[in-house]
């Protein structure tokens, strides 16, 4: 996922990546920081962080190791 503190809004290209940073923000806590450049990747991103409010993180869940031998 972009981080949107070691990119200019220029270098965000994609609008999924508009999109995932705005859920990541929201998932972190941060206030909403979307691109003053262009109307429709702020439009993703608003959307992108409405839905992290409402979305839980996803979490790494690590499968169980078996201790079975085969």
């Amino acid at each position: 996922m972009v981080n949107i503190s070691d990119m200019d809004d220029y270098q965000l290209r994609d609008s999924s990546d508009w999109f995932n940073q705005g859920k990541a923000d929201a998932w972190e806590g941060k206030p909403k920081q979307p691109p003053q450049h262009n109307c429709e990747m702020a439009s993703l991103y608003e959307l992108g962080y409405s839905e992290g409010l409402v979305e839980p993180k996803p979490t790494l869940v690590k499968p169980k190791q078996s201790y079975l031998m085969n």
